[in-house]
């Protein structure tokens, strides 16, 4: 009959070969998320808005898939020192490269994240100013084409036979 240390090592391997699956999945859609960023980035830069709306489509569905990838590995997530210590040395290896790769890729995604809201900020802004001195301009020649012309102080007899 196993003791409870060898049923623990064997639960632990068998959750530990789950984790690993779960974090390369986890790893390759934060992957695609970082492809997708910079797809964003591309998108925003050269003010293609249907590009940009088809990027954000593509990336909310990455997001709920982690979300959905996430829920599974939250439970094994609370067992994670004893599932890391019943792992292989070379597997608990892979683990921690894996989450080390997992946490540097979310990092990068976030950076870009904001480097692009702090573009398309800008942009806005100048639009805004732009628009704003549109809006004067247009004031400005509006008032001019209302007032009526001034009388002329020459009296124009060209038409006037001799």
């Amino acid at each position: 009959m196993p003791t409870r240390p060898e049923q623990m090592r064997a639960a632990a391997s068998g959750d530990g070969q789950q984790v690993l699956e779960l974090l390369q999945q986890q790893l390759a859609l934060y992957g695609r998320l970082r492809e997708l960023a910079g797809e964003q980035r591309r998108s925003a830069a050269g003010g293609d808005a249907s590009g940009l709306l088809s990027v954000l489509s593509a990336r909310q569905a990455i997001v709920d898939r982690l979300t959905a990838l996430e829920a599974r590995l939250g439970p094994l997530r609370r067992d994670w020192p004893d599932i890391h210590r019943g792992l292989a040395p070379s597997l608990r290896q892979r683990a921690d490269q894996m989450v080390g790769e997992v946490d540097r890729l979310l990092r990068e995604i976030i950076e870009s994240d904001r480097q692009d809201g702090d573009m398309l900020t800008a942009r806005r802004v100048r639009t805004e100013r732009a628009l704003a001195a549109l809006g004067a301009g247009q004031r400005v020649n509006s008032a001019y084409g209302s007032a009526p012309a001034p009388p002329s102080r020459y009296l124009d007899q060209t038409d006037e036979a001799p």
